[in-house]
């Protein structure tokens, strides 16, 4: 019974607030810990995502959210001005996880408010990429070989 009744409470965001932990977070650090008693590697927990993924893909409701071999594939069928201009603008914007991590991490847990916004990339931080030799001679794609 108890047990219900801690995964009941769970769904409770006053309950839950108060310890900064979302099904986000939880799922980590429940997946961190099962990694260090178990054995198991990151890139068996890879395999399941990839492939949770791929069947969520199925579901007509969800959000599109490609995975990059899905968009690399698309990109490879492109005629070569809009490849380029694809390019240009992932090379832009796009980040790696680790760039990031830190940021959205840190203002999680920060974070006293339900429902608050937090942006990494701002429309000012994106046009002033634009504008910036650094981010234009970035190349996530050329690995790939694109």
């Amino acid at each position: 019974e108890s047990r219900e009744m801690c995964t009941n409470l769970a769904y409770d965001p006053f309950y839950g607030r108060p310890l900064g932990l979302d099904f986000v977070s939880a799922g980590g650090l429940q997946a961190r810990e099962y990694v260090e008693k178990s054995g198991i590697t990151e890139k068996h927990l890879a395999k399941i995502v990839v492939n949770s993924r791929k069947n969520a893909a199925k579901n007509p409701y969800a959000r599109e959210n490609k995975m990059v071999s899905e968009l690399l594939d698309d990109m490879r069928k492109m005629p070569p001005e809009q490849l380029e201009m694809t390019k240009t603008i992932y090379n832009c914007l796009a980040d790696k996880p680790e760039t990031v991590t830190p940021f959205l991490v840190e203002n999680i847990l920060e974070n006293d408010k339900n429902g608050a916004e937090i942006v990494w990339l701002t429309e000012e931080k994106a046009n002033e990429r634009f504008n910036s030799d650094e981010y234009n001679s970035r190349d996530f794609f050329s690995q790939y070989g694109l």
